[in-house]
């Protein structure tokens, strides 16, 4: 019996790793399919800010203007945490509980803040900036398809998620 319990827990986890691996790629491509449209949705609407082009503001001098910039940064951010970061999120649990075939095998982790990740204060600086035009688009999604919101925030968060998965399903299989 031992001999046919091995194989099958090799299966299981080998079948979790696929899951894994596919719930990650798709949301890689996703986040960099959302983040290539967002990036530029974002600099239309910081350039529909009145006086986003004005001469006072290039010398710091439009406190409603910078007001206006961080609010419209900051529910981008909040916007990005919930159609990427927490539907990412319900989705691994919908995974883990196809796969977990009726055994609770839950993964407890707080899920990262984008509205807390250094990134946040980057893109809320880059906005505030004279030359915003091309920094906003540099950290969100550069025309030469470099993130780095895809690169240091999201693809972290998925490995990690991964990776403490399946350390988890194996800790549960021993």
């Amino acid at each position: 019996m031992s001999n046919t319990a091995a194989p099958t827990a090799t299966a299981e986890m080998g079948s979790l790793q696929r899951s894994l691996q596919d719930w990650r790629d798709f949301w890689l491509t996703e986040a960099a399919f959302m983040l290539s449209r967002e990036s530029r949705l974002l600099v239309l609407d910081l350039s529909e800010i009145p006086s986003s082009l004005n001469p006072i503001k290039l010398f710091g001098g439009d406190p409603e203007h910078d007001t206006a910039v961080q609010s419209l940064v900051d529910h981008w951010l909040a916007a990005m945490q919930q159609r990427m970061v927490e539907r990412a999120c319900h989705e691994l649990n919908q995974v883990l509980l196809g796969e977990s075939a009726g055994r609770t095998l839950t993964v407890k982790k707080a899920i990262p803040q984008l509205t807390e990740h250094a990134l946040a204060t980057q893109l809320r600086k880059a906005a505030l900036s004279t030359d915003w035009r091309t920094a906003v688009p540099r950290i969100v999604w550069s025309s030469d398809g470099s993130s780095a919101v895809l690169d240091e925030f999201w693809a972290p968060l998925l490995n990690d998620a991964c990776r403490i998965t399946l350390e988890k399903a194996r800790a549960h299989q021993l």
